[in-house]
Order: C-alpha cells, then sequence, then structure tokens
C-alpha cells in the first residue's frame, strides 16, 4: 500500500487500513500481511567494518534502491550479507527491488558470504520474491562454505568477483625449501645440488554456489583460487535459468581447480648460483647466495624460506639455459659398429655470450628399456656414438647446471 496513510491507529502494531473497494475474495484472514511501503527506507551503507558480529554483518530488505560498497565483513558467525522477507515468524519486511553489492571485502566467515532467503514455502521461477540483485567486484576469503546462496530472485548477477581460500596451505600455511638427502649447501663451483618444496595447498571440496527457484541468472567473469570448487546446486529451476560466461562455474556439477600450482626459483646472485626450474642448483662462483622458491595458484604469489648456499673455487662463467640434441642425418637404425654424430645445441639468456660461456657438456648412453647406462654403444666427449652391440639405447647430454637433452633424444636399433 502507498499514498497518504490517513488517519493511524495510535498503535505501533496495528495498522489501520481503509479500503475504497471489497476486499477480494482470495484475501483469508490470518493469510495475508501488510506492509507499509510508504516508509520503506532507501539504503546505502559504505565504508563499514563489520567484525566478529556473532549473527549476521547486514540484515537487510527494503523495496527502495539498496547499496552495500566498500565494507569488510570479518568473522562473522552468520552470512555477511542476509536478504529475507519474513511473513511467517519475525514479519520484518517484504521484497527487495534494487539491490547493489560491490568493492566488499569478505574474510573469515563461518556461513555463506551473502545468503538470500524469503521465507516463501511455495517456490517458483513464475513468482519470485526478490529481484534485481547485482552481485559485483567484490573479494571473497572462504572457509569451505557457500560464497552465494539464493532464493526466490529474479535477474540475479554474480559478476567479476574474486574468490580465495581464507586458508591457502595446508598444515600452519608455509611452504618449505629445502636441500634434498644427498645433496649439501656448501657447494663447490660446477659442483650441483637439488631443492625439495614440502607443503600443498589446501582443497574446499563444497560447492560454492546454491540457487533454488532462480530465474534469469548471470555468473560471469569471476576468478578462482586453486583447490576451490566452483560448482552448482539448483532445485525448483532449470539449468537454462543461469547463464554462465567466462568463468569456471558450472551449472548442478562441480568444477574444482588444482589446490597446487607451478613452483618456481630465484637465486638472488646468479653469479655465484643457479637454479633450474626444476629447482637443481648449479655452483657458478664463489661467494654466498640465497635461493627461495615460490608457488603461484590462484593469482597468489605464496613464498618459501630461502636457503643460503656457498660456494668455493674459480668462476664458472655463464651457464646455458637450455639444451637441444640432433643427429646427423637424422640417423635412427644403424648396424653394429656404425656411428652416428650428434650435436648438442646449448641455450642462452639475453646477453651472456661470448669467452665467459661454459660450453661443457656429458655424454650417456643408456638402455632404451630398462634406463640404465648400458655398454650397447659408446660416445666420444664429442658426441660420437658407436654401436657395439644389438638393442635400442637414448643418447643424452647434460650441462654443467643440469639441463639435460633427455627431453629431446634420438634412440638408435641397431642391427647386425
Amino acid at each position: 500500500m502507498g499514498g497518504n496513510m490517513g488517519d493511524g491507529s495510535g498503535s505501533l502494531t496495528t495498522i489501520k487500513l481503509t479500503l475504497n473497494e471489497a476486499v477480494p475474495s482470495d484475501v483469508q484472514v490470518n493469510q495475508h500481511v501488510v506492509e507499509n511501503i510508504t516508509y520503506t527506507p532507501t539504503v546505502n551503507i559504505t565504508n563499514c567494518e563489520f567484525k566478529e558480529v556473532p549473527t549476521r554483518g547486514i540484515l537487510v530488505t527494503t523495496r527502495k534502491p539498496i547499496v552495500i560498497e566498500n565494507n569488510t565483513f570479518d568473522g562473522m558467525n552468520m552470512a555477511g550479507i542476509y536478504i529475507s522477507d519474513d511473513a511467517r515468524g519475525w514479519y520484518e519486511s517484504g521484497p527487495v527491488r534494487d539491490v547493489t553489492i560491490r568493492n566488499n571485502t569478505f574474510t573469515r566467515g563461518n556461513a555463506q558470504a551473502i545468503f538470500i532467503e524469503p521465507t516463501n514455502p511455495t517456490v517458483s521461477t513464475e513468482k519470485t520474491v526478490h529481484s534485481n540483485i547485482k552481485i559485483e567486484n567484490n573479494t571473497f576469503f572462504m572457509y569451505n562454505k557457500r560464497v552465494l546462496d539464493a532464493k526466490s530472485v529474479k535477474d540475479l548477477t554474480f559478476k567479476n568477483n574474486k574468490i580465495y581460500r581464507q586458508d591457502p596451505i595446508n598444515g600452519d600455511g608455509s611452504l618449505s625449501l629445502a636441500v634434498k638427502d644427498g645433496s649439501s649447501t656448501e657447494l663447490n663451483v660446477a659442483d650441483s645440488a637439488e631443492l625439495t618444496v614440502s607443503g600443498s595447498g589446501n582443497t574446499l571440496s563444497g560447492k560454492l554456489y546454491n540457487f533454488n527457484g532462480c530465474k534469469n541468472v548471470v555468473i560471469e567473469g569471476n576468478e578462482y583460487d586453486g583447490g576451490m570448487n566452483a560448482g552448482s546446486s539448483i532445485s525448483n529451476m532449470s539449468a537454462s535459468d543461469i547463464t554462465v560466461t567466462n568463468d569456471a562455474m558450472k551449472v548442478n556439477a562441480d568444477s574444482t581447480t588444482a589446490a597446487n600450482g607451478t613452483v618456481y626459483y630465484e637465486s638472488d646472485n646468479e653469479k655465484v648460483v643457479k637454479v633450474s626450474s626444476t629447482g637443481v642448483v648449479t655452483a657458478a662462483g664463489a661467494g654466498t647466495a640465497n635461493v627461495t622458491g615460490y608457488m603461484v595458484v590462484g593469482g597468489r604469489k605464496f613464498p618459501t624460506n630461502a636457503v643460503t648456499f656457498t660456494v668455493s673455487g674459480s668462476d664458472l662463467g655463464n651457464l646455458p639455459s637450455g639444451i637441444e640434441l640432433t643427429a646427423a642425418d637424422n640417423k635412427e637404425n644403424i648396424k653394429v659398429n656404425d656411428t652416428i654424430q650428434y650435436t648438442a645445441s646449448l641455450k642462452w639468456n639475453d646477453g651472456e655470450t661470448g669467452t665467459e660461456q661454459t660450453n661443457a657438456v656429458t655424454w650417456k648412453v643408456y638402455d632404451a628399456k630398462t634406463g640404465a647406462e648400458t655398454d650397447k654403444a659408446t660416445i666420444t666427449t664429442e658426441g660420437l656414438l658407436t654401436a657395439a652391440k644389438p638393442g635400442s639405447v637414448v643418447v643424452t647430454a647434460s650441462t654443467v647446471n643440469g639441463y639435460a637433452a633427455s627431453n629431446w633424444y634420438r634412440s638408435g636399433r641397431m642391427e647386425r
């Protein structure tokens, strides 16, 4: 109802209605409620911090525009934002018609980040309670809870939000870098050591979305951390009621992302030690250097501790950044006592050329079936292979800093 309210009842709990025509026959005593929509407010909640509230951060419903922006919801025991519509218990409010939730941060929440649940017992997309809710450009740090749980909404948009794990790394939340057994942090020039990273990404198995009786739902352009399930559950609606664009979200299905990202390594002094993408450290010159690892997942970077290496001896100079192996005339099948000339081509980083290059290559021959070193062929320091016995072999060439041509090997079957 709206307009001039006329004389009131004199009571804060009773509304006096004056009707200009007969009451419709389908309006029954104790079956309908009345809301004074003239006095529903416009709501703007901006630049506030809600911290460790035992209930909801915000409980809001009004037909007039609602804007909730640039706020922080930290440690809510229930939903960060709760939109209801209660004509069955508390009789507090009616539907919303224009809601914008943008640029907020949700962290350490123990329930749904955004919870939309009117109390209507009959749910149908033909007659939704709420409409026109936009949730955009927010950042969510989640435990294994739903980021959005919505019931009976028409025209619901969840767009360009970022959803991260609250605790991305298992255990104490850190990644640990150490040298493998058999390796040392005390090296001579040209020595190498292998690194290992312990610690793994946390996996959250629960679906991030739940929709019940919603219509015209748009999920678009959201970013998800690793180890999350960007899937959804739906009820009282069909998959066609949801449009997914440029988003990992799947309708009524799981959509999991890898919990662990790519591990990288960095040396703070490459004139002392260099480290490969696989964590092989090579001593290049005398001195001390720190090596740090880090994992990149979900657009975030998680560093390890630093490992300090001390190197003794003379400088090696510039080291290659890769190696490729080719066989002369592309030979593969040869007879015993025949030869194949292999060439190892080293790759260099920009600017690492000239007389300071370290071109040393180590050649080895392995049995193609067992992977063990074999006497089926011999190979010289210049890469000349000679077949000694029948069989198949794999030729590898390795640089002083651990790059191997096993990724580009040529095998030869040696016949009598």
